[in-house]
C-alpha cells in the first residue's frame, strides 16, 4: 500500500513488469487518492481565472496550487472538475458570485489506461471514435465504456497513448474487471501508480 492509510497499491507484484506492459502494450491503474470538486455555474470560469487558474471546455488543463499540480477538467462551458491532492488547499471559491461546488471525492474513481494498446483496448468497450484525429490530447468526452457514462480525457504519457477515467464509485470495481478482461487478449495488466512515471 502507499501507506499505512491510503490503501492504494504501489504495484501488483512486479513493477517492472507492470512498468513494460505499459511502454509495449497497456496497463491499467486505480490512479488513488484524488479529491474531486465541480465548479460549476455562469461565474465559474471567471472565479477559476482569478484564482490563477486556467479552464477551457472540453480541455484538460493543469495549474499548481500550493506548489501541487491540480488537473481542470472542462466538462462543459460552465462547469469544470478539479483532481487534486487531499493535501492542497484550494483557493475559496465559496464567495464567487453565481458558482456552485460539489465535492465528488468520494461518488467518482480515477482509474488510467495507459499504453501503445490503450485505444484497442477502449475500442472493443466504447461505441466512440477515440482514434487520435478524433480525440486530441487533453480533450474530454463523456462516452460509455463496458455501459458505464463516463467522462473520459485523453491524457498521453510520454510518447505512450493513455486515457484517464472518471466512472461512479459504484461501477468502479465493475469497470476495472471489465476493462482488465477485454484488455487481457491485448497484454493488458493491472498496475500501481508507479508506472505513470516510468514511461
Amino acid at each position: 500500500w502507499r501507506s499505512p492509510d491510503v490503501l492504494w497499491p504501489l504495484d501488483y507484484g512486479n513493477p517492472s513488469a507492470e512498468t513494460a506492459a505499459a511502454r509495449s502494450a497497456a496497463a491499467l491503474v486505480d490512479w488513488g487518492p484524488f479529491d474531486k470538486l465541480i465548479v460549476q455555474g455562469l461565474g465559474m470560469a471567471g472565479a477559476l481565472s482569478r484564482a490563477g487558474v486556467e479552464f477551457a471546455p472540453g480541455k484538460v488543463t493543469h495549474a499548481s496550487v500550493s506548489g501541487t499540480k491540480l488537473q481542470v477538467w472542462g466538462v462543459a462551458p460552465d462547469e469544470a472538475i478539479l483532481l487534486y491532492s487531499p493535501t492542497v488547499k484550494l483557493p475559496d471559491f465559496t464567495n464567487a458570485s453565481g458558482v456552485a461546488l460539489v465535492n465528488v471525492s468520494s461518488a467518482r474513481s480515477v482509474l488510467n489506461l495507459v499504453g501503445p494498446d490503450s485505444r484497442g483496448v477502449l475500442g472493443e468497450l466504447c461505441p466512440v471514435d477515440l482514434r487520435p484525429d478524433a480525440v486530441a490530447d487533453l480533450q474530454v468526452v463523456h462516452a460509455p465504456v463496458a455501459n458505464v457514462r463516463v467522462t473520459l480525457a485523453r491524457q498521453d504519457t510520454g510518447q505512450a497513448p493513455a486515457f484517464t477515467i472518471l466512472v461512479p464509485r459504484d461501477y468502479a470495481a465493475y469497470l476495472w474487471e471489465a476493462v482488465l478482461r477485454t484488455g487481457a487478449p491485448f497484454g493488458l495488466v493491472p498496475a500501481g501508480n508507479h508506472v505513470m512515471g516510468g514511461i
